[in-house]
């Protein structure tokens, strides 16, 4: 009886010490997983940005540009080479935009502002 008696003790004092290890074992995963997520989060938001900047600038260019030449004395082919040109860089910067909104949207940042209709 002895010896269980001493098996019941020492598992006693063992275990709350393996399970104050196993604690602190898990809370460390869950912290560096934690810094791991917010550094991807802090990655993908960088590049949403740097996205929209290099993309949306040249596109402004185009849309200025196309907006210009339409002011002008064309022929009716070159409005029309000069509409659809417009309304491709239109159709990719509202493309931008969603792509942008989209990774807001994923990261708690998108702000709606309702208006009527």
């Amino acid at each position: 009886m002895d010896i269980l008696r001493t098996i019941g003790i020492l598992g006693l004092v063992v275990g709350p010490l393996l399970m104050v290890g196993f604690v602190h074992f898990c809370l460390r995963k869950i912290r560096a997983t934690t810094e791991r997520m917010a550094t991807k989060e802090a990655l993908q938001q960088r590049f949403f940005g740097q996205l929209s900047h290099e993309v949306r600038n040249p596109l402004n260019g185009i849309l200025g540009a196309t907006g210009l030449l339409m002011s002008s004395d064309l022929t009716p082919e070159q409005r029309e080479t000069l509409a659809m040109i417009r309304g491709s860089a239109q159709g990719l910067l509202n493309l931008l935009e969603n792509v942008v909104d989209y990774g807001a949207l994923a990261h708690d940042k998108l702000r709606l502002h309702p208006e009527p209709v």
